[in-house]
């Protein structure tokens, strides 16, 4: 699966937000394995936990899945619809076109 950039803005996340991957899990409710294997790139969270990381972490979910979008976002609004929409089209996407998407948005060569 080819979520490097996801990783890489996860990892940045969580290390600017000084959280321990148990504070993570325990906000969440994401077990520590799940969060570990989106870590390692095993798989990728379904909507509902990119969205709860996005929040516990305070950055814009649709940046965390690779959007061009900024980093933070104002998390006393709840994500807007056109987030959420942006966020369901990609995880519902299949793998192939997950990355077209990519692609698309200058995310992927």
């Amino acid at each position: 699966m080819e979520n490097d950039k996801f990783i890489r803005r996860l990892k940045m996340a969580i290390d600017k937000s000084g959280l321990s991957q148990t504070d993570i899990c325990e906000r969440t409710g994401i077990t520590k394995g799940a969060l570990s294997s989106y870590l390692n790139g095993r798989y990728a969270p379904k909507n509902d936990n990119t969205y709860k990381l996005a929040k516990t972490l305070h950055v814009n979910p649709s940046w965390l899945i690779g959007a061009n979008v900024p980093m933070y976002w104002d998390d006393s609004k709840d994500i807007s619809e056109e987030d959420q929409t942006i966020l369901n089209a990609y995880h519902a996407a299949d793998p192939s076109t997950q990355k077209a998407i990519r692609i698309m948005l200058h995310l992927e060569k």
